[in-house]
This record gives C-alpha cells, sequence and structure tokens, in this order.
C-alpha cells in the first residue's frame, strides 16, 4: 500500500457542521466533513439526521453516494434501509 495515499480519520472526535434545517434544534442534523479532493472539489462527508427529518429539494452537483448506517433513509429514487448503499448521479434532485 501506497502511505501517501492513506487517509486516517477520528471521527469520534471530528466537527460536526449543522446543516440548518428547518423544524430542527441545533446539531440535530449535521455533517462532518471527511475529505476535499483537490483535483476537483468533491467531498466525503458524513451526516446524521433526526429520525423524521425532511430535507428540502436540492441539486446534486456532482455524484452522491450514500451508505445507511441505522434508520431508514427515504428519498425520491425510493428508500434504502440500514446497511443500503445508493448512487444518485450528477444533477439528481
Amino acid at each position: 500500500m501506497n502511505e501517501d495515499l492513506e487517509i486516517m480519520i477520528d471521527t469520534k472526535n471530528g466537527e460536526w457542521i449543522d446543516l440548518g434545517l428547518p423544524n430542527s434544534e441545533p446539531g440535530e442534523n449535521a455533517m462532518m466533513i471527511l475529505r476535499i479532493s483537490e483535483e476537483n472539489g468533491s467531498y466525503t462527508a458524513l451526516i446524521k439526521s433526526k429520525a423524521g427529518t425532511v430535507i428540502p429539494p436540492h441539486t446534486h452537483l456532482g455524484e452522491t453516494v450514500v451508505l445507511v448506517f441505522q434508520v431508514a433513509l427515504h428519498s425520491l429514487g425510493g428508500a434504502e434501509s440500514e446497511g443500503g448503499y445508493t448512487i444518485d448521479p450528477v444533477g439528481a434532485v
């Protein structure tokens, strides 16, 4: 393995950024940026959301890859349960 490519992230002590969603308290819906690509600006993030959260419609400017750790994610493309894996292409709404 090329050690220059290795990335280790302490997610237990990382900084959570509040998403500022309507009808939610600070910290209930937040994301932690894990990596930002120097090549194209794409990023990898952890997102935590309170059960029942509705995220307003938005356009994805880049590909979105989602792995659900707990509960379920419902989107326009369907629903994913715990362990589900989804890929939304550029321009997905």
